[in-house]
């Protein structure tokens, strides 16, 4: 099947050829990307997370590993630049290495083979690639699916081409899945019902201690602080129409704005100027934050602490048909969420979370909904308790996870 799926590969690069070159030489570590690797230490543990949310999943799995093997190197490759970024600023002290996720054509990862064999291969979430797969079978290298999950639009996808899905996922070694919902979907397109294991997920046991970075604090006059994390085109403008509800009735209200992607900020400044709301951007002071009604976020690493400082979330990419980001991580800070309808990137753990510190609205009443939430500031208050105790409760998922890797690996981890 490989050979099918590697004419197929064949096929499409030479249909798309201007295209994928395009955007090859626009990204950063094309060399990476091509296969020529940095030095990397030798028998290392292998870990991919392809952006900025499977980095925040592998984040408390690669603490876990390394503070009870101290002594084994661990690499992470990302594909997107934000993804590495985050990394950069999080795992830094973790791991050995990062560097750009290899193109899965079997020449780059041939070559990456040839000059370096990791012992164990660490993919997180939904990362199936056939060659590199393949290649990690034939030599030998076990390669584990941490925190896997199968949201429905990407089942869908994989079934259309389950015939050459399902030797490949024969060769994965373990599957670690959030749910039982994941367990079936995985099982469903030919996953090896022998190597899968539900052990939770690992986002759960993400509580941030002592890893908040210190930035001033909002007035105690500021109430409420509402921060728009992670938002997509199409969600500002629901935010700030609800957000100058709020205003009217709380003058002293203040709203952090913090896009999914920090590229898009002169696109979000125009809309700004053009509801005449007064601005600052973060990348452009350090101490004098809340001088102005919007906090526009333009840096990369900051959304946990702004989430710190609110007093309420609002969660982006719910509003719009993304699918949602992680919920928890405002909920580890007490912080209670309030999401949209489109959440089926994370339908198992809203359905955990709604009424527990998560509240589900919709954007033509998103403004009255804040409103009568933020008149009760103990009701809002007592919410965000609620939701930090459940994450309690669920904590556990990153130690069922190595412990599931010490049954198949425990010499590799080890040496």
């Amino acid at each position: 099947m490989v050979v099918l799926y590697n004419l197929f590969l064949l096929l499409f690069s030479f249909i798309s050829f201007p295209f994928i070159l395009y955007k090859l030489l626009k990204r950063p570590g094309v060399k990476e990307r091509l296969g020529f690797l940095p030095p990397l230490p030798n028998r290392a543990i292998w870990v991919h997370a392809v952006s900025v949310g499977e980095v925040g999943a592998s984040e408390p799995l690669i603490r876990e590993i390394k503070q009870k093997y101290p002594s084994k190197p661990i690499v992470l490759s990302t594909t997107t630049e934000t993804g590495r970024k985050v990394a950069e600023k999080n795992l830094k002290k973790w791991v050995e290495r990062m560097f750009y996720f290899p193109l899965d054509y079997p020449w780059v990862i041939f070559r990456v083979f040839c000059g370096w064999r990791p012992s164990i291969i660490i993919l997180m979430e939904t990362e199936i690639w056939p060659n590199l797969i393949t290649f990690s079978h034939f030599f030998g290298i076990p390669v584990i699916l941490a925190n896997g999950r199968l949201s429905y639009p990407a089942y869908r996808r994989y079934r259309m081409g389950k015939v050459l899905l399902k030797p490949f996922l024969k060769k994965i070694n373990l599957f670690l899945v959030q749910t039982e919902k994941d367990k079936n979907l995985f099982l469903s397109l030919g996953a090896d019902p022998q190597k899968i294991k539900v052990v939770g997920n690992t986002k759960f046991d993400r509580l941030i201690k002592g890893e908040i970075k210190e930035i001033p604090l909002p007035p105690d006059s500021s109430y409420p602080v509402i921060c728009a994390g992670s938002t997509h085109p199409g969600e500002e403008e629901v935010v700030l129409h609800a957000f100058s509800k709020v205003k009217k009735e709380f003058p002293s209200a203040r709203l952090i704005l913090v896009p999914r992607h920090p590229e898009r900020k002169r696109e979000v400044e125009e809309l700004l100027k053009k509801e005449g709301i007064n601005y600052i951007l973060r990348s452009e002071v350090k101490e004098k934050l809340w001088e102005s009604d919007v906090l526009l976020v333009d840096t990369v690493g900051e959304l946990y602490s702004f989430y710190s400082s609110a007093h309420l979330a609002i969660l982006g990419g719910t509003f719009v048909p993304v699918g949602g980001h992680n919920p928890l991580e405002p909920l580890s800070l007490k912080v209670p969420v309030f999401y949209g309808p489109y959440i089926f990137n994370f339908e198992e753990i809203f359905s955990i979370i709604e009424g527990k510190g998560a509240i589900k609205v919709g954007k033509e009443n998103l403004p009255e909904t804040l409103l009568s939430w933020i008149r009760d500031k103990r009701r809002l208050e007592e919410e965000g308790r609620k939701g930090y105790a459940l994450l309690e409760e669920y904590k556990g998922a990153v130690k069922r996870h190595l412990e599931e890797i010490e049954k198949i690996c425990a010499g590799l981890l080890a040496g």
